[in-house]
């Protein structure tokens, strides 16, 4: 997942073009009605009431999910497949090494091991300067994302989420809410 990052910048390209197949999926699961699903990686999630979606936009990503305000997006992406030889843990410090030297003025805020529906899982909320779109606004400063890589299978799947950080507060519930409807089909 090099391009995790990268993806990110080049939503706005995507959004643009547009992308075929994009389809909402209503379906119900151990009780839950996720409103967007991919079967081919097994995975849902609910997204924000009236927030736009899209599957399948490139490589990296499943799901994505931006507010019509332009101050955040939410991203599922598509699993990677954890090493034999490495635990989750070790797999996604191996992914999360690059950062620093990647992003420009970094901070780490956060990082904790938790458990979301019954599934083992890694947050972690940073900060870093970047030219970047967010839904279809251009935005150019600092921006916080939260990233929440899940484990399922030997597959680790990263959830994230790209804050303005002076919104961030205001968009918490509203991403937590979406990060408790991930569910594996």
């Amino acid at each position: 997942m090099k391009n995790t990052l990268m993806a990110f910048g080049c939503i706005l390209v995507f959004l643009l073009v547009g992308c075929s197949g994009c389809s909402e999926k209503k379906e119900k699961t151990d009780g839950i009605d996720l409103v967007y699903v991919n079967n081919a990686y097994g995975i849902g999630f609910d997204p924000p009431e009236n927030w736009t979606v899209y599957q399948g936009i490139n490589r990296s990503l499943a799901i994505i999910a931006y507010d019509h305000n332009g101050e955040a997006i939410l991203a599922l992406f598509k699993p990677i497949e954890i090493m034999a030889n490495k635990s989750f843990d070790e797999a996604i410090a191996l992914e999360l090494i690059g950062y620093p030297s990647k992003l420009k003025n970094f901070s780490l805020i956060s990082t904790d091991k938790v458990i979301i529906n019954g599934n083992n899982a890694i947050e972690f909320v940073f900060t870093y300067e970047k030219d970047t779109t967010i839904g279809s606004t251009a935005y150019s400063g600092i921006v916080q994302e939260r990233h929440i890589y899940f484990e399922h299978e030997r597959l680790a799947y990263l959830f994230g989420s790209v804050i303005k950080p002076e919104k961030y507060t205001e968009y918490a519930d509203v991403v937590n809410q979406s990060i408790q409807t991930v569910t594996f089909l």
